[in-house]
């Protein structure tokens, strides 16, 4: 209809955005919403969900206009990973729902890029030293655990941070290969194997921060 707006027509979602991009866990995070659609004559409502956490927000369009922003605050889940968010545009129509996908996860630092000589032992976090590498096989040093995850590094957060084993074998250590860590001071990390150049590993190295009281505390 060459950009026509249909009087009554149901408010569309055009775009949205959020701040921070990757929600911190049971943090508050900023939700802007682009609609597109008729100026009603009176208010109506967008109704949002987020795990645990609802939210309504009130919208009356300026007259004539066909766009509107709005923003609200809704709080993160605890768990991490990738959730749904779901809207419905316009909760007395019952119209017009949409799911959003959002990744939360905590803020998870770079270490560099770390080259593990033959029969040496690594410490990433300032702790006891963590892992001793031989040339053929990583292990764990105290009550640190290893494990080899499926996820690429880009879909990798903290929950899915699992380890359970004492060793990774050289087979296992191929480029690309993402191995978990929990450390001896309970933080969790990624090695990301960049090459075995002869005899030697090398990782990028990635560490979370302590959040496990936190968690806890958070937990009902």
């Amino acid at each position: 209809m060459g950009g026509v707006i249909v009087a009554g027509e149901t408010p569309r979602l055009v775009d949205f955005a959020l701040n921070p991009a990757v929600l911190v866990p049971a943090a508050p995070f900023r939700l802007r919403l682009s609609l597109t659609g008729a100026a009603p004559s009176s208010a109506f409502a967008v109704a949002g969900a987020l795990e645990e956490s609802f939210f309504l927000i009130p919208i009356q369009f300026l007259s004539g206009a066909g766009a509107h922003q709005v923003e609200t605050e809704v709080i993160a889940p605890l768990a991490t990973g990738w959730h749904d968010l779901n809207l419905v545009l316009d909760v007395d129509r019952a119209a017009a729902e949409e799911t959003l996908k959002v990744f939360v996860d905590y803020p998870r630092t770079t270490q560099g890029r770390l080259r593990i000589e033959p029969y040496s032992n690594y410490n990433p976090d300032g702790g006891s030293a963590d892992l001793s590498w031989d040339g053929d096989t990583l292990r764990i040093l105290g009550e640190a655990k290893l494990g080899v995850m499926s996820y690429p590094l880009s879909e990798a957060h903290y929950d899915a941070v699992l380890a359970e084993r004492d060793d990774v074998p050289r087979s296992e250590l191929k480029p690309g290969a993402l191995i978990s860590l929990w450390t001896n001071e309970e933080r969790r990390g990624l090695l990301f194997v960049r090459a075995l150049e002869s005899n030697d590993l090398v990782v990028d190295v990635f560490l979370y921060p302590s959040v496990e009281a936190q968690k806890r505390s958070l937990i009902p």
